[in-house]
């Protein structure tokens, strides 16, 4: 179901040209036509030579920084993509094209919540902008977070009234999500008034009888939709298996059972789908083929209570895993936690000595407990058997660095940022090797990128004010420092 939601929220390709409010940013008319025709066109190495030359000759302008971060994005080079968008936000920090930039980014990596937060931003940024609450939605459902995707995309069908194709769709997966957020009520209303701008829409109509489905008064009514929804789409095996649970209910045996087994035709392993024709099947008499489908039905409950409890089982070693990474990221640890820590990790490595995840949080504790040696020796091994991992490559920078073997450790975080541009943690530690290095100036911009990141985070505010000190910037560090006394006091 969350697929189907998220796939019908895509469907509706929304092209926003945005024009720069403030003068200082404005370009000439016409400027960026070429790099973006040759994007368009997949002319990615072209778009890439005209928008070099641009920054050259706008190198203050933050619609040149986003285009030619889109650029290196289309080429598969996602650091350098990022590090335009964030030279971007730089010159224009409320810039929204730039933060859902960022924001795509971050949920191509897998961090939905700070993906979440810049989309946010960008709608506060510039509420007006559809494909901002597009976004945030998006992410929101992948979140399961109804309630918040539900508040976006009342907004989103607000802003696209005027796009009937748009607001069809985005009415659609509104009303799914009511559904989902237990308001029956609001979802049969939002979905009729999609059905009424598209009475042809196929997933207006299944999520209508399947709103419907659960009113007996109203089973006429969610048949006629779910029939409707077949008909424009007969692939979808809950239209099927919901019109087989009604006409159950309604005593149409023959025409359920054949709703029925379409379902299963469809969807072989759908349980509920197997439970509703074993009962079918005994209420015509035929109690060899319902015990058949009983019996299917228990077997893919049982699988079903299995993979509940692998998830249970994952949820502890995440939990487990989580308590391993806030000791390991601390730079200091009592004795007591230390060892806890290093009970867990021996825990993982008993059963698995060869995971290169556990060997990894090994050379964390090492690092934190100042066993340098020990630590590079663990996550040597990691690196063996996980070359690419950015969690590794950063451990053993951080571990290089404390062994004072600067240019290696520098290196490794390098090829950390190829791998997760995005990860404050590698920016902040390769700011401390530059410092190391002298190469103050550099070590700056690693800093606020991390900032720019996980602005809650004081250690990379006390990280700039030395570098800034180093620098002789008495204003600027006195300001980081500000910041980071300030995060200490929220979070004491």
């Amino acid at each position: 179901m969350r697929s189907l939601i998220v796939s019908a929220l895509t469907l509706s390709v929304i092209l926003v040209c945005m024009v720069a409010a403030v003068a200082a940013h404005q370009l000439p008319r016409g400027v960026l036509l070429e790099a973006r025709t040759a994007l368009a066109e997949g002319r990615v190495d072209a778009a890439l030579v005209e928008l070099e030359s641009l920054v050259e000759r706008f190198p203050d302008s933050p619609w040149v920084a986003l285009w030619y971060g889109h650029a290196w994005r289309a080429k598969g080079d996602r650091r350098a993509a990022i590090d335009q968008y964030l030279r971007g936000l730089k010159l224009q920090p409320d810039n929204p094209e730039l933060l859902i930039a960022v924001g795509d980014l971050q949920r191509d990596a897998g961090d939905l919540v700070r993906a979440t937060d810049y989309y946010t931003r960008a709608v506060a940024s510039a509420p007006s902008l559809a494909i901002a609450h597009r976004k945030a939605a998006a992410a929101e459902i992948e979140r399961l977070r109804h309630g918040a995707a539900i508040g976006h995309l009342e907004s989103y069908v607000k802003l696209v009234e005027d796009d009937l194709e748009a607001l069809s769709e985005g009415l659609n997966v509104l009303g799914i999500e009511q559904y989902l957020n237990e308001d029956h009520d609001g979802a049969i209303a939002t979905l009729e008034r999609a059905l009424s701008i598209d009475p042809n829409n196929g997933m207006a109509h299944f999520g209508l009888g399947m709103s419907l489905s659960d009113r007996s008064a109203e089973y006429d009514r969610a048949l006629l939709h779910l029939r409707r929804s077949i008909e424009l789409d007969s692939t979808n095996p809950t239209a099927h298996y919901i019109a087989g649970r009604i006409l159950t209910a309604q005593g149409h045996l023959e025409e359920a059972l054949e709703a029925l087994k379409i379902s299963l035709e469809l969807s072989p392993n759908l349980a509920d789908a197997h439970y509703r024709i074993a009962l079918v099947y005994a209420r015509l008499g035929d109690r060899e083929t319902a015990r058949s489908h009983q019996q299917r039905f228990q077997e893919l409950a049982q699988l079903q209570d299995n993979l509940e409890a692998e998830e249970t089982d994952i949820k502890q070693a995440t939990d487990r895993d989580q308590f391993l990474f806030r000791y390991a990221a601390t730079e200091a640890l009592p004795s007591e936690s230390l060892q806890e820590f290093r009970d867990a990790v021996a825990e993982i490595l008993l059963a698995e000595p060869n995971n290169p995840g556990a060997l990894t949080l090994s050379a964390r504790g090492a690092l934190v407990a100042g066993e340098i040696e020990r630590g590079l020796e663990d996550i040597a091994r990691a690196l063996e058997i996980a070359p690419d991992q950015w969690e590794s490559l950063y451990v053993n920078g951080m571990l290089l660095y404390q062994a004072a073997r600067h240019e290696e450790a520098r290196l490794s975080l390098q090829q950390a940022l190829q791998a997760n541009p995005l990860s404050s943690l590698v920016h902040g530690g390769l700011g401390n090797v530059l410092v190391a290095l002298g190469e103050t100036r550099q070590a700056v911009e690693e800093y606020l990128v991390a900032i720019n990141f996980d602005p809650e985070q004081p250690a990379h505010y006390l990280n700039l004010a030395i570098a800034y000190q180093k620098l002789g910037e008495t204003e600027l560090e006195a300001e980081a420092m500000e910041n980071y006394r300030r995060l200490l006091r929220q979070h004491p």
